[in-house]
């Protein structure tokens, strides 16, 4: 047996490709043999719970099931459920190994001597019917297709009882830092002098709070953008993107973040906007240290002469790069939240170092960023210091 996750555990899957879907069992009623196993939305629901014995995968809705390579000729290959038993075992047992950032499910008898990968079929939600390797949203075992296909590659994320926020965590619950080594806040979140009256934005509201990068004692300017925490970028706005207000867009969710009073409340997602360049793909895990990419004034609700970030939060599944609420109208996303609300300051110089969040008093800041109708530094909410590693 080989296996990079722990046994006796329950995981949510996701898959590399689309990671805003999990693996699921596609059930309309009890767990039965040949129930099809397929990719679906990430919800809270058992049928995305996966047990982990160190041998066989089995859905939490039913443990006498387990993860199956039909080898019948009507669905050959299909992933489904089945009576899980010795007789089986060359169609059940399976190894979790590393596959780079992500895991490859492999069944651990080879077929026709070659080791079969568990597959996902595009970035669509799965249905009980479509069994074939042609149907989207559909989960099959083939043999590998290379290292650098992303649907034979998953995420295993333990699943830690909670009922809130989704659910999940990569490890510990982590407290998220500041996006900058001096991270100045220089507009606030759905300030009343913003909502009310800031015309950068076609609905005039600002559900963002805008970040400017301080100057060190030697005059260099602090302008690259890093990651909050370990999370995995889920979409990214990088053409056609100079007639929206928030330009270049990137989006990444953060799991098991906990909020300023060290509550957990599961995934977060970040939305990083006006980017001047972004240094991440779709997909790509991220850490603390990881560069996203650097602040610029990009879309029309940015003047040229102040570059700065503007960040947004949500714990919104369907947080993508095209649907802010600050550019489409506030009621498009009703989990969405002040960012400050999660974001901690990091005051000491191990691990990843310095990532403070203080207010701007302008002259520190290498931004002249304002909104003409509001300045956000009168109304800064405090940041709990956290001085651990990343």
């Amino acid at each position: 047996m080989s296996s990079v996750i722990s046994a006796n555990k329950t995981y949510h899957i996701m898959n590399a490709r689309a990671t805003t879907r999990r693996l699921n069992l596609y059930s309309s009623g009890s767990a039965s043999n040949g129930m099809n196993v397929v990719l679906y939305m990430n919800d809270t629901s058992n049928e995305q719970k996966w047990y982990f014995d160190g041998d066989r995968l089995y859905p939490e809705t039913n443990r006498n099931y387990c993860l199956d390579r039909y080898t019948a000729s009507a669905y050959l290959d299909n992933a489904d459920i089945w009576k899980a038993s010795a007789s089986d075992a060359a169609a059940q047992l399976v190894d979790v190994v590393k596959a780079g950032d992500y895991c490859n499910i492999r069944l651990r008898t080879k077929v026709n001597g070659e080791y079969y990968y568990l597959t996902a079929v595009g970035d669509a939600n799965g249905s009980g019917n479509g069994k074939s390797t042609a149907s989207k949203g559909n989960v099959y075992w083939a043999p590998s297709l290379g290292s650098s296909s992303l649907v034979q590659k998953w995420m295993f994320t333990e699943v830690d009882g909670s009922s809130s926020g989704g659910g999940e965590t990569g490890g510990t619950p982590q407290k998220l830092v500041g996006p900058y080594v001096y991270s100045g806040i220089t507009n606030d979140y759905q300030s009343a002098a913003s909502t009310a009256s800031c015309s950068c934005y076609p609905y005039s509201f600002h559900y963002g709070t805008d970040f400017g990068g301080r100057k060190d004692t030697n005059g260099t300017k602090d302008t690259t953008i890093k990651a909050s925490g370990r999370g995995v970028v889920v979409d990214k706005r990088d053409n056609n993107y100079s007639t929206t207000a928030l330009g270049q867009t990137l989006v990444v969710k953060y799991d098991n973040a906990l909020n300023k009073n060290g509550v957990k409340i599961g995934d977060v997602y970040f939305r990083y906007c006006h980017l001047a360049s972004i240094a991440v793909e779709k997909n790509e895990i991220v850490s603390a240290s990881t560069v996203l990419g650097e602040r610029g004034h990009s879309g029309t609700g940015c003047p040229d002469n102040q570059p700065h970030l503007h960040l947004e939060a949500t714990t919104n599944p369907n947080a993508k790069a095209d649907n802010s609420p600050s550019e489409k109208g506030g009621s498009t996303d009703s989990e969405k939240f002040d960012v400050r609300n999660v974001l901690y300051t990091k005051t000491s110089t191990t691990g990843i170092g310095k990532r403070e969040c203080m207010v701007d008093h302008d002259s520190p800041f290498n931004s002249n960023i304002y909104c003409s109708h509001g300045n956000a530094w009168y109304s800064l909410a405090s940041f709990p210091s956290y001085d651990g590693e990343s």
